[in-house]
């Protein structure tokens, strides 16, 4: 189930974010997209050959319970792990805010669900302050 939300998350994040990334980390996450994708397809061979009927019913139900909230989670968090874990826990503090991506960042400083401590709404103002400079050129 883990390595099949991982292949939801890598591939989710490389079909939406592609504009977006530099060369690097769309090629690193093609390759966990790839790994992931390479040991879930073993273990199905492996559950194949030891119960051919059993596999018509358990793979379509392993991919819609591992893979949809893969996509899902990746997709609600940005896919940004530290933005993943402010959104579960509904709160952040500026070291997670400074460990996210500028993307997530922005969300995160954005999002109502979130509860931001009082060290972190400085982080956000200064992310405010620049965009509505840079929205002003």
């Amino acid at each position: 189930m883990f390595v099949v939300s991982q292949v939801g998350w890598s591939g989710a994040e490389v079909v939406v974010n592609v504009s977006i990334m530099e060369w690097w980390d769309t090629l690193g996450t093609t390759v966990l997209f790839v790994v992931s994708a390479i040991v879930y397809a073993g273990t199905v061979f492996v559950i194949y050959r030891l119960a051919k009927h059993v596999l018509w019913i358990a793979a379509p139900v392993c991919l819609y319970i591992a893979l949809v909230p893969g996509v899902w989670n990746g997709y609600m968090s940005g896919f940004d792990a530290t933005r993943a874990a402010a959104l579960q826990h509904g709160y952040a503090n500026a070291f997670a805010l400074e460990h996210m991506r500028a993307r997530g960042r922005y969300l995160t400083c954005n999002d109502e669900r979130i509860e931001l401590s009082d060290d972190a709404k400085p982080v956000c103002r200064a992310l405010r302050t620049m965009s509505d400079a840079s929205s002003e050129r």
